[in-house]
C-alpha cells in the first residue's frame, strides 16, 4: 500500500485449499485472494484490499454494505501524508 498508511493491522485468516494453494481472507472486509504460497496469497490480498479501498473512496454513491466496508477500511488505512508536510 505505497500510497497509504496502515494505521492498524488488518486481521487476516489463511487457510490451505484442497489443491495445495492458500486462501487469504481479510476479516471484516469480505475480501479474499488465493495464491500458490502463503506469501503470494497475502500479496494478492493486499492488492485487492487496496483496489477495493480506491474503488469505494472514488464513488459518490455507496449502498449500505459498501459504506460499511469503507468505514471498516478507514479504521485500518489512512492516506499517506506527503513527505514535505
Amino acid at each position: 500500500m505505497a500510497n497509504y498508511l496502515l494505521t492498524e493491522p488488518i486481521p487476516v485468516a489463511i487457510d490451505p485449499t484442497d489443491d495445495g494453494a492458500y486462501s487469504a481472507h481479510a476479516l471484516n472486509i469480505d475480501t479474499e485472494a488465493t495464491g500458490h504460497s502463503v506469501v503470494e496469497a497475502l500479496l494478492v490480498l493486499k492488492e485487492r484490499v487496496e483496489a477495493v479501498y480506491d474503488d469505494l473512496n472514488g464513488r459518490s454513491h455507496l449502498d449500505a454494505k459498501q459504506k460499511q466496508t469503507l468505514q471498516m477500511l478507514h479504521t485500518y488505512i489512512a492516506p499517506k501524508k506527503p513527505e514535505w508536510v
